[in-house]
């Protein structure tokens, strides 16, 4: 290290200018799970599974020796479908299961969960006599979270001692 000598003491010329590494994380995961049982007029169960979770995940890194910042992306998604029949089915239960899940799907495009009482009334209107029950529960959840770090090198002590100190009698 370069110095002069001041007293007992040493001092830097100038100080090195401190370099720091900054990170930035950012993810958001959105989960999304539907499913809807049904019940026929002859005691057949249906059970109707779908879930699906997509994330995106970003990071944002730059500091000294790097060319540039540095950024990376990821998008994940996964999707799963499940149906379970306990029973047989007749053709007239198929064709008003079919019948069901079109409406379902087309309430789902229009909002329906902002008029449930329309809902009620196009599955009034699709004459589904062979089913006599019908639930469903719908979940959606979303995770968002961010975080910054910056890092820099540790500074040595200043001033640094030269000559031993004194030994007390």
């Amino acid at each position: 290290m370069s110095c002069c000598a001041i007293g007992r003491y040493q001092t830097p010329h100038a100080p090195e200018p401190v370099q720091t590494t900054t990170a930035a994380a950012a993810a958001a995961v959105t989960t999304r799970r539907a499913q809807i049982q049904i019940v026929t007029a002859e005691g057949d169960r249906v059970t109707l599974t779908a879930s699906q979770t997509s994330s995106l995940a970003a990071l944002h890194r730059d500091g000294p020796g790097r060319a540039g910042d540095r950024d990376t992306f990821v998008r994940r998604s996964s999707q799963s479908l499940s149906l379970t029949v306990e029973g047989n089915l007749s053709r007239e239960e198929l064709e008003d299961i079919a019948k069901l899940l079109e409406v379902l799907r087309k309430a789902s495009t229009r909002g329906a969960a902002k008029h449930p009482a329309r809902l009620a009334r196009r599955l009034e209107r699709a004459d589904l006599d062979s089913l006599s029950q019908v639930s469903a529960s719908f979940q959606t959840t979303r995770t968002v979270a961010a975080a910054v770090v910056t890092a820099q090198p540790a500074v040595p002590p200043s001033p640094v001692e030269t000559e031993p100190a004194p030994v007390a009698a």
